[in-house]
């Protein structure tokens, strides 16, 4: 496409000179700093580096696009009040209606952030939401921000007032919300960026620049044959039309990708979607927005054939389009403004992995999940031999597990094998890394480590099917993790019907965490247990911590010393 050029490369800052203090714009008027997070904190806009993507010859397009956006930017949406995401993820989860039957169900997709602040206004910015952004300091206690808030001093009065000053910002998180049409169970997205947990001597800042080059070494959303294995670690969401989102992308100079592929889903015969792949520069991640439509003819003319090598089995979105029109006019979402961009919702994720294989094994046949979960385990091949593969197909596996989501949809989680693309290798080094990184840190129910920031949440069952068999307690499921041999460590988390509830943070295959959601018994854990500290290397609360650890001997018991502070 023409008005793209390249530009010498900007010089790249070393790695230890990144160890600054990251700020927000509402931040500093409060002089709250982020100390030793590693951060890729750029004052000039978010470009590939090495690549200023011109736009002197899109302006035509992007006038005509907006004038033709019309009502797409609105379709769908239902507003959710003046409740800010966090707000109402907080008290759907106060009422929250136990999901029946016995499969788990995708409650949560967080995000290792090496700039959560900033990541949350990039994100605001693609129509994800309104970023709810909060800071945790010391150990006990959070403060919190949202966009389009005269914060003044109140940051530093919050701090000064909780426990008497010197509080010092240790990891900072921006969070989204998706809820159901019922508002009953919501769907949460956490960017989160931690400063004390280990990472190893290459840490989130190496891995996530190297991942963000790769995938962004191309000059135009349209270019082709740029495709590497890294593209398909993100998250997969729809939206009803395309064309705001392109016109978007084009008038700020985003780096992504405009592709178009024959839907894969039953139902769909054949149809054609639209898709744009959109790196993360804060994650290491991408955004992928599909879409059965782009209404402007001026935005469809970026669009060019999704790769072989990109292995359309992998990228196509397994329901049809009736049924993502569906969800899209039932999916409960706020958004930033009535002029901002649709909000899209959250399918599918996918993760490339260099050996497929373990992934199934670890499933199956180490920590043995269909013996206590429905679910459907879906595996998927072009290449069952090495023979020449037919119609210009590139070697392609997949791997999937099949279950509900929160805001009453179906979800995927889908691990990829595309042995022939570009980076295929430095994903086998990648995962590697982690993993050694990650089991020298944790245990059973000991450490933690930042790789495990990057996970997906699943929540396991309140309620059974009669006579069924599976689980739903955090204490039936610790034998299952062990035996797999698998790092993790428990903490309490909230109170949910008189009953105690928590998270098993876990490690999970080709470098990719799990965390499991469900109540506590205390019959394989000792009582008491303790909240998550974002402000301590292993995770583990200090005993004089009490906003953060509500199981001490000097406090009463979780459920008890909860009601009291509502």
């Amino acid at each position: 496409a023409p008005g793209y050029h390249r530009v010498d490369p900007a010089p790249m800052a070393a790695e230890g000179s990144r160890l600054l203090a990251a700020r927000s714009a509402a931040a500093d008027s409060a002089a709250i700093t982020v100390e030793d997070a590693r951060t890729i904190d750029y004052d000039e806009p978010l470009q590939r580096r090495g690549v200023r993507w011109g736009r002197a010859a899109g302006v035509a397009f992007v006038v005509a696009g907006v004038a033709a956006l019309g009502v797409a930017a609105t379709r769908g949406a239902r507003e959710a009040g003046n409740l800010r995401p966090a707000e109402l993820s907080e008290a759907l989860r106060s009422a929250e209606g136990a999901l029946t039957g016995d499969s788990i169900s995708m409650m949560k997709r967080t995000h290792l952030s090496i700039n959560a602040i900033k990541e949350g206004v990039w994100l605001q910015d693609l129509g994800i939401g309104p970023a709810y952004d909060e800071y945790f300091f010391n150990s006990s206690g959070s403060a919190e921000l949202h966009k389009g808030e005269n914060s003044g001093s109140i940051k530093s009065e919050a701090m000064e007032s909780v426990h008497g000053g010197n509080k010092r910002i240790c990891s900072a998180r921006s969070e989204f919300t998706w809820a159901d049409v019922n508002g009953t169970n919501s769907y949460d997205w956490h960017e989160f960026q931690s400063s004390l947990t280990p990472s190893g001597d290459r840490g989130p800042d190496y891995w996530w620049d190297l991942i963000y080059t790769m995938n962004t070494e191309y000059d135009s959303p349209s270019d082709i044959n740029v495709w590497n294995a890294f593209l398909h670690m993100g998250q997969h969401m729809y939206v009803n039309d395309l064309t705001a989102h392109v016109v978007s992308l084009e008038s700020k100079g985003t780096p992504y990708l405009a592709r178009t592929y024959t839907s894969q889903a039953y139902g769909d015969d054949g149809r054609t979607m639209y898709v744009v792949f959109i790196p993360n520069p804060y994650n290491g991640n991408v955004v992928i927005i599909h879409s059965g439509s782009v209404g402007d003819w001026h935005a469809r003319k970026f669009f060019r054939d999704l790769e072989a090598e990109a292995c359309v089995q992998a990228v196509s979105l397994p329901y049809p389009l009736s049924s993502l029109e569906r969800w899209w006019d039932k999916v409960y979402i706020e958004t930033v403004d009535p002029t901002s961009l649709p909000k899209p919702y959250p399918v599918m994720d996918t993760h490339p992995v260099h050996d497929l294989d373990a992934v199934s094994d670890y499933f199956e046949n180490k920590i043995k999940i269909r013996e206590w979960a429905d679910v459907d385990l879906v595996a998927w091949s072009n290449n069952a031999t090495d023979v020449d593969l037919p119609n210009g197909q590139s070697a392609c596996s997949t791997y999937s597990i099949q279950m509900a989501s929160q805001f009453q949809t179906d979800y995927e989680v889908k691990y990829i094998y595309t042995p022939e693309a570009k980076g295929f290798d430095e994903v086998g080094r990648f995962q590697k890394y982690t993993d050694d990184e990650v089991r020298k840190s944790v245990g059973f129910n000991t450490g933690y480590n930042r790789w495990m920031d990057n996970h997906i949440a699943l929540a396991l069952p309140k309620n059974l099917s009669p006579g069924s068999d599976k689980i739903t307690t955090l204490d039936e499921m610790r034998p299952y993790l062990e035996d797999a041999e698998t790092p993790y460590h428990i903490h309490f988390t909230e109170v949910t019907g008189g009953e105690d509830m928590g998270s098993i943070w876990a490690w999970g295959p080709g470098g990719l965490g799990v965390e499991y959601h469900a109540l506590i018994t205390y019959e394989s854990f000792e009582y008491p247990v303790g909240n998550f500290d974002f402000c301590t290397a292993d995770s583990v609360c200090q005993d004089a911590d009490v906003i953060c650890n509500f199981f001490t001997e000097t406090t009463l018991p979780g459920a008890t010393l909860l009601g009291e502070v509502h």
